[in-house]
């Protein structure tokens, strides 16, 4: 077998295993949640059981795509050990637009290449403003007090979870959506470049039509990477304020001195 059909066999077969182990996460999540709405004592060892009896076969399933995994990667082995990963489209296109002369090019050319250039932007633009809508109603929700009482405190947990996990549906959806828009702009875009080399190469070192790509901007990583520490200190810092910590503290002292037994 040649080593793409090797690696196409581990690409599918892990595709698999991943939904498959996500799956089962979703339904240990789901037999918890169960457990919790059981009763006024749900944490027996019967109980626990009986809940996730109701998996096992999911369960062992995981585990033998986990095993069969194991097996595949000994009787295919992949040379380097690993899939190859795909290459970014925009790489190629950088490289190939680095010999473009834009200016030299016709009109038609030049404007359809500006299109796909604005059209990414605007892609962009329109998926982070989706993702960052699609949070702010789950934002003011979890930050509201009344939405949480200690007599509901499971529901309400509940509650915040669907709330957030709906959200993050939709700004997954949107950014799936913005990578398959710009795959095929970038695909059109290449093919104009590609047309248009075999007429306008260029001549000097100028480099203005390079396209940038951002996430590969260190200046763009280290601001994303300051944006989340900055909200998680925010975070961290409403907590406290608004009694958050005194509450896990002494939740913490009521399980090892009620449950575990210490003290």
């Amino acid at each position: 077998m040649s080593q793409k059909a090797k690696e196409r066999v581990h690409l599918i077969y892990g595709i698999v295993l991943s939904l498959l182990i996500v799956a089962v996460g979703i339904c240990f999540a789901l037999s918890c949640l169960s457990i919790y709405q059981s009763g006024g004592s749900p944490f027996t060892r019967e109980s626990i059981a009986d809940h996730f009896d109701r998996i096992a076969i999911p369960v062992y399933v995981c585990i033998a795509g986990v095993i069969g995994g194991i097996v595949l990667s000994l009787v295919l082995p992949l040379a380097g050990g690993k899939v190859k990963p795909c290459r970014d489209g925009v790489v190629a296109l950088d490289k190939l637009s680095a010999r473009l002369d834009l200016e030299a090019c016709d009109e038609a050319t030049r404007n359809g290449i500006r299109k796909e250039h604005s059209l990414r932007s605007a892609i962009a633009v329109i998926a982070a403003i989706v993702c960052v809508a699609v949070f702010v109603y789950p934002l003011i929700w979890c930050l509201n007090p009344h939405h949480f009482s200690i007599e509901n405190l499971n529901r309400d947990i509940v509650a915040a979870a669907t709330t957030v996990l709906a959200a993050a549906a939709v700004a997954m959806a949107a950014c799936v959506v913005a990578v398959l828009l710009r795959g095929v702009s970038v695909a059109r875009e290449t093919a104009l470049v590609k047309s248009a080399l075999t007429t306008n190469p260029r001549t000097t070192d100028h480099n203005c039509s390079k396209i940038k790509n951002l996430a590969a901007d260190p200046r763009f990583v280290w601001a994303v990477r300051g944006v989340i520490l900055v909200v998680g200190l925010a975070f961290v810092v409403l907590g406290v304020l608004n009694g958050g910590m005194a509450d896990v503290l002494g939740k913490a002292i009521r399980i090892c001195t009620e449950c575990i037994g210490l003290g």
